[in-house]
């Protein structure tokens, strides 16, 4: 039997995975189609229904390895002080940029929020800093601080998201400085 336990299945949802992140790097500037996969896979197209509900199950799974890595990233502390918090930002828009490709299938389909930056335990990591900003600005019920939690993380995800479709031209430099500027209570250092 074929299950999710079975080495056999894992190698073939591994090659499946390994294939589409092949060809988002391609960055066709088109979704890619299940076809597209199997052939770059070498498998069939039952093959990949046996794994995956359809293309965008596949991209979801791809982006939730990769939005992790990036939340791990964007949380994590600098060692002995070294980098600043704008410092390690910076290195989180470098990952964005250097994984786009993969990213950019919700937004062929156009989805709101399809990196998932704008439900509330995206803010969960930056508490105090959202806090802060708040307090800053004159905000002391939970209520509103809530919706200045999800003001700035939905202006951050659209600003990424423009950066992202955009082909990443500016800087993760010029982003950062871009973000910093835009929010002026919001304090990285």
């Amino acid at each position: 039997m074929n299950n999710k336990n079975n080495a056999r299945w894992q190698a073939t949802h591994a090659l499946i995975e390994k294939a589409a992140i092949e060809i988002f790097a391609g960055d066709t500037g088109r979704p890619p189609s299940v076809t597209d996969i199997c052939r770059k896979a070498q498998i069939n197209r039952a093959s990949f229904y046996l794994h995956f509900r359809d293309i965008y199950e596949l991209a979801a799974g791809i982006n939730a390895d990769i939005l992790g890595d990036l939340m791990d990233l964007m949380t994590a502390s600098p060692p002995d002080g070294q980098a600043s918090k704008k410092g390690s930002f910076i290195d989180s828009l470098r990952y964005l940029k250097d994984h786009r490709s993969a990213l950019l299938l919700h937004y062929y389909r156009d989805l709101d929020g399809s990196l998932n930056l704008t439900d509330a335990t995206a803010v969960e990591p930056f508490h105090s800093q959202v806090i802060r900003s708040a307090e800053k600005l004159g905000i002391d019920s939970e209520r509103e601080a809530e919706y200045h939690a999800r003001f700035l993380v939905a202006g951050f995800h659209a600003i990424v998201a423009r950066w992202m479709v955009g082909g990443c031209e500016e800087s993760p430099e010029q982003i950062s400085e871009l973000l910093s500027k835009e929010y002026l209570a919001f304090d990285p250092e």
